[in-house]
């Protein structure tokens, strides 16, 4: 089946895999693949990108790509660069290719990657929720146990944001006209917090990795 979604063209998503599959070592693991997994009675297209070395894969960020349309095709190219830049697998949820109400179990489907990802060994310190624009609303009110969140130039409402977690945030907006750094501070004063702040806004208006490479050291050190 050939999806038209925001990340290829013309992706076809040609094996069915279980999460365990996703990171057991295997010699054919090229950077970028694409796999289904089963999710209830669904098959969920996630986009799976590996850093260089695959035969022991320790750490793994769990990506909630934004709804931004003008982002549409960008994020291969831009998860390509970041895993082997920060040496870590990203499995990004590819919600936008499916017809079923995906969108609206994005923390049912984190949660379920997780709990596998701890199934199958990976440390719950090693296990990281990252998201961009629109789809850090659905990842800051995510409620499991993941401890670690990446924010890339947010734009979220913070008037729901319960839960308290170590978050990175690089720049953003907060209902298009405040300071991100400022509104999130101020909901989770309890948890670790580092904000990067006067980063270029519009994270899914570029047509490359420019926009992030500057901040590479940051997420590495952090995650």
């Amino acid at each position: 089946m050939e999806h038209d979604n925001y990340f290829d063209k013309n992706t076809v998503y040609r094996l069915y895999r279980t999460v365990e599959e996703l990171i057991t070592p295997s010699i054919s693991k090229k950077n970028i693949s694409n796999y289904e997994i089963v999710f209830s009675d669904d098959l969920l297209p996630v986009r799976v990108f590996y850093p260089n070395k695959v035969s022991n894969i320790e750490k793994v960020i769990i990506f909630i790509p934004g709804m931004n349309k003008s982002s549409k095709y960008k994020y291969t190219s831009i998860f390509n660069k970041l895993s082997l830049e920060v040496d870590t697998t990203i499995i990004a949820i590819d919600y936008y290719s499916v017809e079923n109400e995906v969108e609206n179990n994005i923390s049912n489907i984190v949660d379920y990657l997780y709990k596998e990802l701890l199934r199958i060994g990976i440390s719950k310190d090693n296990i990281i929720l990252m998201s961009d624009s629109e789809g850090s609303n659905y990842s800051v009110n995510i409620n499991n146990s993941i401890n670690k969140e990446v924010l890339l130039y947010p734009l979220v409402d913070d008037k729901e944001i319960t839960i308290k977690r170590k978050r990175l945030i690089i720049n953003g907006e907060l209902d298009s006209t405040k300071d991100i750094g400022k509104n999130l501070s101020e909901k989770i004063d309890n948890c670790t917090y580092k904000l990067i702040e006067n980063a270029t806004s519009g994270f899914l208006t570029s047509t490359d990795y420019d926009i992030i490479k500057d901040y590479i050291k940051e997420i590495k050190d952090f995650i």
